[in-house]
């Protein structure tokens, strides 16, 4: 609740961008694969540091080094609970709070553990810095208001434990002093790597998009088509299924440019992606195969069946004219070509099946049009 409520005030003053709740979650979920093993190596490097910085203690205080030296220990050991958490996969939704609560033990127990060592409470306080850099990069898998309410909880953490008595001569006010001011830097920096990544993910999103899907109909391009049908196509190889291809071709396309203008003939183009988008089903696949030209892979499904598919999107597209302005309409039609094979099998091509309903396309064509056709016959349903 107070995390919500936390990110609706930042998110009105404009502090903290977020993006439509769809892309919000891949962003995140790229964010978290793309920076868990830096965070993972990071939590491992703290953890060593933890230790290492015994070194420290022996400085300020030689005799009294020696008892605390299991101390130190137990603070990597805590620290360590959280990169290994990532190593054997625990749940991506419980990660943060053991990322939380492995920090704010540390710390906790760091205070306590100053109270060990002679003048320790006042040369270690620059010790609790750390606690302000390192979230920074162990918290960045995830969502900045993870980070950031890490560190006002670090921040707070000793104004809790002190009046409780867990080291009760530790001086507060050097503390605070030193340490919001700190905890403002660091949420600043946190929403600031926040952002980069943001453009850096906007950046790759629009390239993906541009390398894989028609920038006018929002289709997969020939590129990714033709990928994607030789992934279907493998599938049905594995399985011995059957499979299927559509191609459809706008008739008379050039005279609708002629007459109408090419702005009229993208339109037209939007317009058959929508009807055939709305015509398939999630299993199936679409694509735009050049300029007027659309492929549907159907696979699991028998030449026969896709037959009935073709035409009763032939039929839709005949049946659904566009509408331009009160005076101009202009009406569609086109020709499919069908081919497929009931069983697929290991020497069943990709070139092939798309090369059998190029031919279907064409008879169709050269039959009048306006009509579905198979490799040997045109058939009009």
């Amino acid at each position: 609740m107070v995390h919500r409520l936390f990110s609706k005030i930042l998110r009105k003053f404009g502090i903290l961008e977020r993006f439509d709740p769809q892309l919000e979650k891949e962003y995140l979920d790229q964010k978290f694969f793309d920076t868990r093993n830096l965070a993972m190596l990071l939590g491992f490097a703290s953890s060593a540091l933890a230790v290492v910085l015994w070194s420290w203690d022996w400085v300020i205080d030689p005799l009294g080094a020696k008892r605390v030296l299991s101390s130190r220990l137990l603070l990597g050991a805590i620290l360590i609970c959280y990169p290994l958490s990532i190593v054997v996969g625990i749940r991506k939704r419980l990660l943060p709070w053991i990322y939380i609560v492995a920090v704010l033990t540390t710390e906790g127990f760091f205070l306590y553990h100053l109270s060990l060592i002679e003048t320790g409470l006042i040369y270690g306080i620059a010790g609790f810095m750390f606690w302000f850099i390192l979230p920074v990069f162990l918290g960045l898998p995830y969502s900045p208001m993870v980070t950031m309410l890490c560190f006002i909880s670090v921040a707070l953490i000793p104004n809790i434990l002190v009046p409780m008595g867990v080291s009760p001569s530790f001086e507060l006010i050097k503390f605070n002093a030193l340490i919001w001011p700190t905890c403002v830097i660091g949420i600043f920096i946190t929403l600031l790597l926040d952002q980069l990544y943001r453009r850096i993910f906007v950046y790759r999103h629009t390239a993906e998009l541009l390398a894989h899907f028609d920038s006018l109909t929002g289709i997969a391009n020939r590129g990714h088509l033709m990928a994607t049908c030789e992934s279907l196509l493998e599938h049905c190889r594995r399985n011995g299924s059957p499979v299927s291809i559509i191609m459809l071709d706008i008739d008379h396309f050039k005279n609708i440019n002629d007459n109408y203008g090419h702005p009229i003939g993208d339109i037209v183009l939007c317009h058959l992606s929508d009807i055939l988008k709305e015509s398939i089903r999630k299993a199936d696949f679409l694509g735009r195969y050049g300029g007027e030209e659309f492929v549907i892979i159907l696979p699991e499904t028998k030449p026969s069946d896709s037959l009935k598919v073709a035409e009763k999107i032939r039929r839709k597209v005949e049946s659904s004219p566009m509408k331009i302005n009160d005076k101009v309409i202009v009406k569609i039609t086109l020709s499919a070509g069908v081919s497929g094979l009931s069983v697929t099998t290991q020497n069943t091509s990709l070139q092939d099946i798309l090369r059998w309903a190029d031919d279907a396309l064409y008879q169709a064509k050269n039959s009048g049009r306006n009509r579905v056709a198979t490799v040997h016959q045109p058939i009009k349903l």
